[in-house]
């Protein structure tokens, strides 16, 4: 008789290994958790460079764009976009911040 909810019978195990393999996991997991976290830290200071680039005095409306944008590249092509036609940001600046955005954007493909 087939399974009603469609799955099959088999299950896997939802245990952690044990030994070697759970010293294993445990380092790859807090690896990616200190990726994660850096990557997050780094969006945020994007989110700063565009917010204040687009709009210093304050009023928001650079957080409100770059929240408004659903995923990080469409983020970081903002950014740059902005970068290029801002006069605010000084040429020694808008080097530094294009190449982290540069680095960032081939490292998310």
């Amino acid at each position: 008789m087939a399974n009603p909810s469609g799955k099959s019978g088999a299950s896997v195990s939802r245990r952690l290994p044990s030994g070697d393999r759970k010293r294993g996991l445990k380092k790859h997991t807090r690896l990616v958790g200190e990726v994660v976290w850096a990557w997050s830290e780094l969006q945020k200071a994007y989110a700063f460079a565009f917010s204040q680039t687009v709009d210093n005095e304050g009023t928001m409306i650079g957080h409100a764009i770059w929240t408004a944008l659903n995923n990080d590249s469409a983020q970081r092509d903002i950014l740059d976009e902005a970068l290029y036609y801002s006069l605010k940001v000084k040429a020694a600046q808008r080097k530094r911040i294009e190449t982290i955005s540069f680095t960032a954007r081939e490292g998310g493909r």
